[in-house]
């Protein structure tokens, strides 16, 4: 089971015994999606650090708001495992690295092996040319460049495809391989929806219904060879 922790309401905030009622939800899960929605006050940063610091935590994939937390939080970056993965893009691998994000990618490769000298975690920078890497292991490129996934939301999408893959596999040795799964996954719905939509841009939502599709032929593609 993986889950998705739920957004705050648009007219709402978090407040301190928030913090429980997720707690309790990732204890229930094999791993966990989280940041996306979440927002970025105080309370968030408590959220965050509090969820991180979970005794037998499952795995996690900090994305969009929990990522500007970690930036916020002195040492943050190191309360990850190597089970964990982190999915910034460049203005929020900007903020971890307290650079710009011009800075980040005018040498995308230096600033992804900065990433992986603060933490355990896996880092996946996106962009055109995602990198993902581990600072036990060489980074892998993608080679792709799709339009259709630039847009709000696509991240969001290839963070729970990253978590669906870390709850089948949840093990430090299978995180890294699961994140550039998930960036294939991501990729390859981009590109079917280029074909399909060569005149028009896509939202996130087209973009997930995309994956079963990429999936299905990816499992015929196999049974091939």
């Amino acid at each position: 089971v993986s889950v998705i922790l739920p957004e705050r309401a648009a007219d709402s905030s978090w407040k301190p015994g928030d913090a429980e009622l997720l707690l309790s939800a990732a204890q229930r899960a094999d791993a966990v999606a989280f940041g996306p929605g979440l927002g970025r006050g105080p309370c968030e940063r408590e959220i965050t650090r509090a969820l991180l610091s979970m005794q037998d935590r499952p795995p996690m994939v900090i994305d969009a708001d929990a990522l500007f937390a970690l930036s916020q939080m002195h040492g943050a970056l190191e309360l990850l495992k190597p089970s964990d993965v982190i999915t910034p893009h460049p203005g929020e691998a900007a903020a971890l690295l307290s650079t710009t994000a011009q800075a980040v990618q005018a040498d995308r490769i230096s600033s992804l092996r900065e990433l992986t000298k603060r933490t355990p975690a896996v880092c996946v920078l996106k962009g055109e040319g995602t990198l993902i890497g581990r600072r036990d292991a060489s980074p892998v490129i993608s080679p792709w460049k799709i339009p259709q996934l630039a847009v709000a939301g696509s991240g969001d999408v290839m963070a729970g495809i990253t978590a669906a893959l870390l709850a089948r596999f949840p093990h430090d040795d299978s995180s890294l391989n699961a994140a550039a799964i998930a960036v294939w996954i991501h990729a390859m719905a981009g590109a079917s929806l280029a074909r399909d939509f060569p005149m028009r841009g896509n939202g996130p939502h087209e973009i997930a219904d995309a994956v079963p599709h990429v999936l299905a032929s990816a499992g015929a593609l196999h049974r091939e060879i």
